[in-house]
């Protein structure tokens, strides 16, 4: 806060902002790394004890996409969303991580779920979610590939040369990006209450900081829709804190 009581924003680059409300909209990863770094505090004064609990309740999740595009077609074109069953021979010897192929094998599951962009917009491409798969963290855009088509070799059958037929790979990585806040989504985790959601979207420094985001909507948290439905709720509470609501439509 400034001198006026306003919230005063202050920029890297030495700029400066001036508001009567500030309305947060930073990633629950990116809160939970503001408060925890004591040598810069992101918000000063401090958040209140009961805001940094409901922020450190929560924690961001594992979620991957994995598209990949292809000459040809040569899955079911009708199917929007296709389930892929592989069979892996059980092996309880000890497993050199360095051996990526038995490495992905032991880690990456017997069951993925595939969605066909061929049937929904007519591109030759398919798309997969790795999700809560820290194996693919942090490896190569061909590592996670290899791994994705050795699964449908293994599940549509040895015959395919879907290398041969492979086009193009893109991979999100959200939870390797620090302005995503290291992670996809919030998500609940052991002693997380419905009262840390409903703490995350209350107001602080007397109303002047407004929260928002998917992580402050319990209904849906995780999803795009839980984030559009909390910046009409934090718009409506700027409007009841500015009094502004009848002048506006």
């Amino acid at each position: 806060n400034d001198k006026h009581s306003n919230v005063l924003l202050q920029c890297k680059t030495g700029l400066q902002v001036s508001a009567d409300v500030c309305v947060v909209t930073l990633p629950l990863g990116c809160l939970q790394k503001s408060i925890s770094n004591n040598e810069e505090p992101f918000f000063q004064p401090p958040l209140s004890d009961k805001k940094q609990e409901a922020i450190l309740a929560h924690r961001m999740g594992i979620y991957k996409k994995v598209f990949l595009t292809f000459d040809r077609i040569f899955w079911p074109k009708g199917e929007s969303m296709i389930g892929m069953i592989r069979r892996v021979e059980h092996d309880n010897s000890d497993t050199d991580d360095d051996d990526d192929k038995s490495f992905s094998k032991k880690n990456f599951g017997n069951c993925l779920l595939f969605y066909n962009c061929w049937a929904k917009h007519g591109l030759p491409c398919i798309e997969t979610v790795l999700c809560a798969n820290e194996w693919a963290v942090n490896r190569s855009d061909e590592e996670i590939r290899d791994a994705v088509l050795d699964f449908m070799q293994d599940s549509m059958g040895q015959s395919l040369d879907m290398q041969e037929w492979f086009v193009d790979c893109h991979v999100t990585r959200w939870e390797e990006d620090k302005f995503s806040g290291w992670g996809a989504y919030s998500s609940y985790c052991l002693g997380t209450l419905e009262r840390h959601t409903d703490e995350l979207r209350c107001t602080e420094w007397n109303s002047k900081l407004l929260f928002c985001g998917e992580a402050t909507i319990s209904e849906h948290e995780g999803s795009v829709h839980a984030a559009l439905m909390s910046g009409v709720r934090a718009a409506r509470e700027f409007m009841r804190v500015n009094d502004t609501t009848k002048k506006c439509d």
